[in-house]
């Protein structure tokens, strides 16, 4: 099921709140939260910044062990003083950290950007991670990572964070 995450209006300047969708999965009777990220591209990074730390902050819904991960088009590197530390105080972890992580083609003249990228926390651990440059049918190469699900601790502390115990039966309307 899919949700959209609420937006503050001076968070979004296009039309219909494309910032975040947020989608939780049941695999094998576990939750999995998955927030695909598109952050605003006609403004600058502290407005990017607003959104991600926003995105982290809907992420705090749910339990420490419910594995989340959020990726995608982020606009801007993350890596660099106050959104690296926003994600770290969110317990998130950065698979790319430390890989060379040009995600976009060069211009003309000039590098590559950092601006994609996979997020994770709770009971999910990565390896592998990748950016695809041999790929271009986009102006941004594919990045990828082997994800693996941890066994879970607690039981409970999952089913805490449930599509039905978050009060939300019909996720389509979920005010979550």
């Amino acid at each position: 099921h899919a949700l959209g995450v609420r937006t503050r209006r001076q968070d979004q300047r296009r039309l219909g709140g494309r910032m975040a969708l947020r989608s939780i999965v049941s695999i094998g009777g576990r939750t999995l939260v998955v927030y695909n990220l598109h952050l605003e591209s006609r403004s600058d990074d502290s407005l990017r910044r607003s959104q991600l730390i926003q995105s982290l902050e809907d992420a705090n819904r749910y339990s420490s062990n419910v594995p989340v991960i959020a990726a995608g088009d982020f606009n801007f590197d993350i890596m660099q003083g106050s959104p690296s530390s926003a994600i770290a105080n969110a317990s998130f972890y950065n698979p790319f950290a430390g890989v060379q992580t040009k995600t976009t083609r060069p211009p003309r003249f000039g590098q590559g950007k950092a601006v994609d990228w996979i997020l994770i926390r709770g009971s999910l651990r990565a390896a592998s991670p990748q950016v695809h440059s041999s790929v271009t049918a986009s102006d941004h190469y594919p990045i990828s990572v082997q994800l693996h699900l941890s066994e879970l601790a607690q039981p409970s502390d999952e089913a805490a964070s449930s599509p039905e115990n978050l009060g939300c039966p019909n996720l389509v309307d979920c005010p979550h």
